[in-house]
């Protein structure tokens, strides 16, 4: 029912969530409205003659994502953070330059203003505690689909239209009438939000968010800064850094009604370096 997510989980991770279980449990009990996507269990599964590899369960954020449009993979950096290629499948994750450039041509992100303040809000507080247990590399997962609801009713009105070749090159308007019943109808919840016009569902949730700032990290960010100079715009970055950048971008790009606060890619790549707020 796609209710879980299996994955592999590494030695580092482990680790990672020792450290934070108490005050990640403390957080998701306290505010059920966390982002942060839920770990249901952890376990040891040893087979003959091989070593006991660790699996970690959890929840889906993006459960019953039907008609999707696109799926993204977020961090809030800008290098190499894009996906090569044309004409990719609806359900293909891409990255935050993709996410960019697809929102050139389309209008697809159109957060509702109280859902925009309380999904900000909440992600500081998620932010604010991976920073506080020194981890980074986390993302936000963001699937984008067509409210079925919707799509019924559009259905419909081509079809009393009569003229359906005349019905599909025109906009559809939807009364205040029917955007309240489209309202109505949608059942949210804390990783499931619906657009301003009723067109869109949003399906986020905070994932792989279990990566310490190590050794290993480290290095790879005085090879890419220090050696490769990819400047700061770069994934692997210190927590409060990262952070930071995060919600940035998040704030400014991604959890936005494009209506109202259009994209200014050019804007961000010049972005100095982001407080918390």
């Amino acid at each position: 029912d796609q209710r879980f997510i299996i994955k592999t989980m590494t030695a580092s991770d482990f680790e990672a969530f020792k450290r934070i279980q108490k005050a990640y449990f403390a957080t998701v009990c306290k505010n059920d409205d966390s982002l942060l996507a839920r770990v249901y269990g952890i376990y040891s599964v040893k087979m003959e003659d091989q070593k006991p590899v660790k699996l970690i369960v959890m929840e889906n954020s993006m459960r019953g994502a039907t008609l999707v449009k696109g799926v993204f993979d977020l961090k809030g950096s800008m290098v190499n953070r894009i996906v090569k290629g044309k004409n990719f499948k609806p359900t293909a994750t891409l990255k935050d330059q993709n996410l960019l450039q697809f929102n050139q041509e389309n209008l697809w992100i159109r957060f509702q203003e109280k859902d925009r303040r309380r999904i900000l809000k909440v992600m500081k507080q998620d932010v604010r505690l991976l920073m506080k247990y020194n981890l980074m590399d986390y993302s936000l997962l963001m699937c984008i689909q067509e409210n079925p609801d919707y799509v019924e009713y559009k259905k419909t009105q081509l079809t009393s239209s009569g003229d359906l070749t005349q019905a599909h090159s025109r906009k559809l308007s939807v009364s205040s009438e029917t955007l309240q019943d489209l309202r109505s109808k949608f059942k949210g919840n804390r990783h499931k939000f619906l657009s301003t016009d009723g067109k869109y569902i949003y399906h986020i949730g905070i994932i792989d968010y279990l990566q310490d700032y190590n050794f290993e990290k480290k290095m790879e960010n005085f090879l890419k800064y220090t050696v490769l100079m990819k400047g700061a715009g770069i994934s692997a970055v210190e927590p409060p850094t990262y952070g930071e950048r995060f919600l940035r971008f998040m704030r400014d790009h991604v959890i936005v009604d494009q209506k109202r606060n259009p994209f200014q890619n050019k804007d961000f790549l010049r972005l100095s370096r982001p407080q918390i707020e």
